[in-house]
C-alpha cells in the first residue's frame, strides 16, 4: 500500500509538491537489523536520551587506513571475503533508500501509453544506466 501510494504522489500533477518520508522511517525494519532496533528501544526505555547503537550486522569496517595500498576489502576477512565485499551494499542506509527512490520515481510496470508520459519509454535504459554507475 505505501508503495502504491508513494509511486502514485510522485506521478500525480495535483499531487506535486508533497515531500514523502524517507524510506527508513516507513519501514525501519529493511534498513536497520532488529538487534539494533530492539537496543534503541531499550536505550530509550531506560531514559537515555542518546545512545549509539551499531546496525551493521557483518561487522566489517568499511573504512581502511590511508597508508594501504590496493582496493578496500583486498585482504580484510579473508575467509568471508565476499559478504565483505558486498556488505557496503547491503548495509548503507542511504543507498539503499536511493535505490528505493528510483523504483518508485521509474516503476517497471508503469504504461507509458496509459497513462501519458512519454519520458517513460526508456525506462529500463535508464535503470541499467542507474545499475552501471551504482557499480562503477
Amino acid at each position: 500500500f505505501v508503495y502504491a501510494l508513494s509511486v502514485a504522489i510522485v506521478k500525480r500533477h495535483d499531487t506535486q509538491g508533497i515531500v514523502l518520508p524517507p524510506q527508513s522511517e516507513t519501514y525501519p525494519h529493511l534498513y536497520i537489523n532488529s538487534r539494533a532496533i530492539q537496543k534503541a528501544q531499550y536505550y530509550k526505555q531506560q531514559g537515555k536520551k542518546s545512545a549509539i547503537v551499531n546496525s551493521n550486522t557483518t561487522g566489517n569496517y568499511y573504512g581502511y587506513p590511508d597508508h594501504r595500498s590496493g582496493q578496500p576489502f583486498d585482504s580484510y576477512n579473508i575467509q568471508n571475503q565476499f559478504s565483505s565485499k558486498i556488505s557496503y551494499f547491503s548495509e548503507d542506509k542511504n543507498l539503499n533508500q536511493l535505490f528505493a527512490f528510483q523504483q518508485i520515481n521509474y516503476p517497471n510496470w508503469f504504461n507509458e501509453l496509459k497513462y501519458g508520459y512519454k519520458w517513460q519509454k526508456r525506462n529500463g535504459e535508464r535503470f541499467y544506466y542507474y545499475l552501471q554507475q551504482l557499480l562503477a
